[in-house]
């Protein structure tokens, strides 16, 4: 799945991508607002002379997951944006979205390998699809149990 990045007046393709661009500083809001955890939103230096750039920076400070980038010269001090990545350049832009992407993925995978999955279930069908599909993803940490053996498992756990 693509990489979900919102942009405020700044037209960019990026590799391994969804970008969402928009014209309008309420719309952003509404889309990041809404906006699963872990995107990225892309701000020109340029956003300084919208109003609304307060309202935005308030949604911000609340989802620290957002991970901004901002395009251009450094922002004002009254600006007061907590937390940036500093992209003087398009090129500096890329390669910042770049080392973003392959921290993710890299975390995603490193919590792949080291979680752990349970499912009570009886349906061998099923349990063999789950298997496939986990693997698929790299989750390969999946026990199965009846009604049972979870009920024994659970009650080890409780004693030790």
């Amino acid at each position: 799945e693509a990489f979900k990045v919102y942009s405020y007046q700044y037209q960019v393709a990026l590799a391994h991508s969804q970008v969402h661009l928009t014209h309008s500083i309420e719309q952003l809001i509404i889309m990041l607002s809404a906006s699963q955890r872990g995107c990225a939103v892309i701000l020109p230096d340029n956003i300084e002379l919208n109003g609304s750039l307060a309202k935005l920076i308030h949604l911000l400070t609340r989802r620290a997951d957002i991970r901004v980038f901002w395009l251009g010269k450094l922002p004002s001090m009254e600006t007061n944006l907590p937390i940036f990545v500093h992209c003087s350049d398009e090129s500096h832009l890329r390669h910042y979205i770049d080392v973003w992407q392959t921290y993710l993925t890299r975390t995603f995978t490193d919590w792949l390998t080291q979680y752990s999955v349970a499912f009570i279930s009886t349906d061998e069908q099923r349990k063999k699809q789950h298997q496939a599909d986990f693997c698929a993803l790299g989750l390969t940490s999946v026990s199965y149990f009846n009604a049972q053996s979870a009920l024994t498992q659970l009650k080890k756990q409780k004693w030790n």
